[in-house]
């Protein structure tokens, strides 16, 4: 009996180990014949600006049936060709799928990557100490490393901007004295240029003979190199011709200067009498400080038309008119004190002169002409003075930003002040302040329009 049973559990092993065995074999058999893609070269992570190429393998016994397709999920952040090329784009996360398609099986494969940015690791400055003189202009050079770092944007800042500060990308001199400026990148990398600023040399210089200035300046070839100049003595037009070819120029004294007719400046333009600041005479120059002569009286047209650096002009007590467009656009001018002398004041002479924030015209004037401040947008203070007789039309047009009105000329019969000399918006924010006991007399005129009136006690 025990021999029976042992053949019958031999037999009962035999046919389990048989058709165990024989589904193992179908299953190899099954994942011979089954096709498969895969992308071989698994990268993770790329970085902006950098390019790799995936590779991948087909399981197939007819590979070249397979029609292969790369496609990214986020094209903005990782392309690919259509080889497989991939190049991060900027910061994120993308998917690359991998597809092969036959007549009659279709495969894929994902993977997934980070693209992240390239750090700035030092910025190469290729000084780190520069003098200059007041006025002048310094663009530093530089060179980031890695070169194909992501972001090589610098942001330039200056340990005293009183000294020098970075406008544009150039470094500027203010002032003298020594500060640092210093560049840093968005992550915080940063290198410092020391700066020496010097004064400007002052050329003083006498013109005994009208017409001879350049002479006395040591000839033609040194005008371009004077930023600094102080003259006496007598000019006439060739000597004005003179100064607007002096393009270094930025600060000019002649308080000391008597204008005489005679020669021509800037083509066809001459000084027809003594002591006038004639038409076109320093038109669309680069100056930013001017003391005109103290013999002066009138201001001719256009004279400083467009001398849009123009920080600063010292009329003399000696004035009596400003022309037509004098002061048209000199857009960074932020002072100019009129003279006690003064009488009239021209049409768009101070037009356009936006840095201007109170005008003080003064009790001499009696006559301001239309647009005379047209478009003076920084004006929050304007006093006008008591011997005003004829204010034109758009005087004041677009000076949005008025706040007080001081009128100290009161309106009589003589008086002629244009209906639309304000710009209406002033209307009902500005503040008209009048002499005591007057309020009746601003009835009737253009004043009376503004809302807040108050008289002075």
């Amino acid at each position: 009996m025990k021999t029976i049973k042992l053949h019958i559990t031999f037999i009962k092993y035999f046919f389990i180990t048989l058709i165990a065995s024989t589904l193992t074999n179908c299953s190899n058999k099954e994942d011979l014949l089954t096709d498969s893609i895969s992308i071989t070269n698994g990268i993770t992570q790329i970085k902006i600006g950098e390019e790799h190429q995936l590779k991948y393998l087909i399981n197939s016994e007819t590979p070249e049936n397979y029609i292969i397709h790369w496609e990214s999920s986020a094209t903005d952040i990782l392309s690919v060709s259509l080889n497989g090329k991939i190049q991060g784009k900027k910061e994120g996360k993308a998917e690359i799928t991998l597809t092969a398609q036959s007549n009659s099986n279709l495969l894929y494969d994902k993977l997934s990557i980070d693209v992240s940015s390239v750090a700035v690791e030092q910025i190469l400055l290729t000084t780190d100490y520069v003098e200059l003189e007041e006025g002048d202009f310094y663009t530093p050079n530089y060179e980031i490393i890695p070169s194909n770092a992501t972001n090589k944007e610098l942001i330039w800042h200056s340990t005293d901007v009183s000294i020098a500060r970075v406008e544009a990308g150039k470094i500027k001199a203010i002032t003298p004295g020594n500060c640092e400026i210093i560049a840093e990148s968005n992550n915080n990398i940063t290198a410092t240029i020391k700066i020496k600023v010097n004064p400007i040399k002052l050329y003083e210089v006498t013109s005994n003979k009208a017409g001879m200035l350049r002479d006395a300046l040591g000839g033609k070839d040194s005008l371009q190199s004077i930023k600094k100049l102080k003259i006496s003595g007598e000019l006439n037009a060739y000597d004005i011709e003179d100064i607007r070819n002096m393009n270094s120029l930025i600060y000019l004294d002649l308080l000391d200067v008597k204008l005489v007719p005679g020669g021509v400046y800037s083509g066809d333009n001459t000084i027809k009498k003594d002591n006038v600041i004639d038409d076109w005479m320093f038109y669309d120059l680069n100056i930013k400080y001017i003391i005109l002569p103290s013999s002066v009286t009138d201001i001719g047209f256009h004279a400083f038309d467009s001398c849009t650096q123009l920080e600063e002009c010292i009329l003399p007590k000696s004035l009596k008119s400003i022309g037509y467009c004098s002061f048209i656009d000199c857009s960074s001018l932020k002072e100019i004190i009129l003279p006690e002398t003064l009488e009239s004041i021209g049409y768009h002479s101070f037009s356009g002169c936006i840095s201007i924030t109170k005008f003080n015209i003064p009790d001499n004037v009696k006559f301001i002409d239309g647009s005379a401040f047209f478009n003076c947008t920084g004006i929050k203070e304007l006093i006008i003075g008591s011997g005003v007789q004829t204010i034109n039309k758009f005087a004041f047009n677009k000076c949005v930003n008025i706040e007080t009105i001081y009128m100290n000329s009161i309106p009589n019969e003589n008086t002629k002040f244009a209906t639309d000399m304000f710009d209406e918006s002033i209307y009902n924010k500005a503040t008209l302040y009048i002499p005591k006991g007057s309020l009746y007399a601003f009835k009737h005129t253009p004043f009376e329009n503004l809302k807040n009136i108050i008289e002075k006690k």
